[in-house]
């Protein structure tokens, strides 16, 4: 594939000879022109590849000569994807397997060939949105002494292989009546999680009952357990997570519970956690609502607790590592007023949250995507270096100092 080509149909005959084994018995390119309000059509497809003893697209290919020729090859095929799904809904209306096969998600792959590039990715609806993502690195389709390429195209292509056989058989059961359990933008590889200590639930239930929490927030999911009706929040991350420290929190009552997780290598991690409502929001946005509550009442309590938080850290020698206002939680009542702690350690309810940058003092360092032109707030050291015991408190005492000069000082609420 290093070769030259003049146009991009030549590459594409080359891709498809190269691997004509792995889409043997595909159909060729159809053309698809959903209708807009106004009678108009609102563009075609590229090229897109059917199995034959499947009705639905299980992969839509863009191949381009070179990279920047053309247009972009990976938006033209997700745009491919997002027309096809609207032809499906105009379906849908007379057709009970289409419309079966979009609750399922109408799962598909996207594969482009630009130059010598392949590029992989998964696409799925969620019944609201086109959802599409890359499903690793690019891999380039050309030899070297080593054949380091070769296997690394290898293994994506067999990976591709197996992808397709595995759609093939899932999208064979649109035919059979069904009743979806699985809402799509589930990630299906988290089927279970590990739990800790006492905290024993049936995972498989709560993450067959995923949704997101707003479509604002990528990461965080919200769950409920159907069981005890206990909602919970499954958030993964991708790299370090201070999951001691959110342990140790939670066990005294100044984080949400930590009830599990589910590591495996190459994948984002998922934890899973009590998830905080009936009142909880923010220090950020409790201040930007001083006018409904005097705050200033609060003040000394507030502070107060965020000693013992702060105390509990330096004592077991764990840091936060980015304790402003946004990552404090506290709890209000309908008047707006803080609610009071249930522990008795303090007198008002606060809890710390996102546990990215936490860990053993001296062992985590601050990270390169901190924000150094945040207001109000001092880092008590750069980019790079280690978080160590007080510098949470140090980030605590850089703010707090305009939290209470700005406070607004009105009357209690009764």
């Amino acid at each position: 594939m290093g070769e030259s080509f003049v146009y991009d149909k030549g590459r594409s005959e080359m891709f498809n000879e190269c691997v004509k084994e792995l889409f043997a018995g595909w159909r060729g390119q159809i053309t698809i022109k959903p209708e807009t309000e106004k009678g108009g059509t609102i563009g075609s497809t590229s090229q897109i590849h059917h199995r034959q003893r499947s009705g639905y697209t299980l992969l839509i290919q863009e191949d381009k000569l070179e990279q920047g020729s053309g247009g972009d090859a990976y938006l033209q095929a997700s745009r491919g994807y997002q027309l096809l799904i609207a032809s499906y809904k105009e379906d849908s209306a007379a057709e009970d397997k289409t419309s079966t096969f979009l609750a399922m998600g109408a799962p598909m792959f996207i594969i482009c060939v630009i130059g010598p590039m392949l590029v992989v990715a998964g696409a799925f609806y969620d019944g609201n949105a086109c959802v599409i993502e890359p499903l690793g690195s690019p891999s380039w389709m050309l030899e070297d002494a080593t054949g380091c390429l070769q296997s690394s195209l290898a293994l994506a292509l067999n990976a591709l292989d197996a992808g397709l056989r595995e759609l093939q058989s899932f999208q064979a059961t649109v035919d059979e009546p069904q009743v979806i359990r699985h809402q799509p933008g589930v990630h299906r590889v988290y089927r279970s999680f590990q739990s800790l200590g006492d905290n024993l639930y049936d995972s498989s239930t709560i993450l067959s009952q995923a949704r997101p929490l707003s479509l604002s927030t990528r990461h965080p999911y919200f769950a409920s357990q159907i069981a005890e009706t206990k909602p919970v929040l499954l958030k993964m991350v991708a790299g370090a997570y201070g999951e001691c420290v959110h342990q140790t929190l939670a066990e005294s009552g100044y984080a949400p519970t930590l009830y599990g997780f589910y590591k495996e290598e190459n994948l984002p991690t998922l934890y899973v956690f009590k998830y905080l409502k009936g009142g909880w929001m923010t220090l950020f946005d409790f201040k930007a609502r001083a006018a409904d509550v005097s705050l200033k009442t609060y003040l000394s309590d507030i502070r107060s607790a965020l000693d013992t938080i702060l105390d509990c850290l330096e004592h077991e020698k764990l840091v936060h590592g980015d304790m402003r206002t946004n990552n404090i939680m506290i709890q209000v009542g309908e008047g707006g007023e803080p609610v009071t702690s249930p522990t008795n350690k303090t007198k008002i309810a606060l809890k710390v949250v996102d546990f990215d940058w936490a860990g053993k003092a001296g062992y985590v360092r601050y990270p390169p995507c901190r924000n150094n032109e945040i207001e109000d707030v001092k880092w008590p050291a750069a980019i790079g270096e280690p978080i160590k015991v007080g510098h949470d408190r140090q980030v605590v005492d850089s703010w707090w100092g305009a939290f209470v000069t700005n406070s607004k000082e009105i009357e209690s609420i009764p």
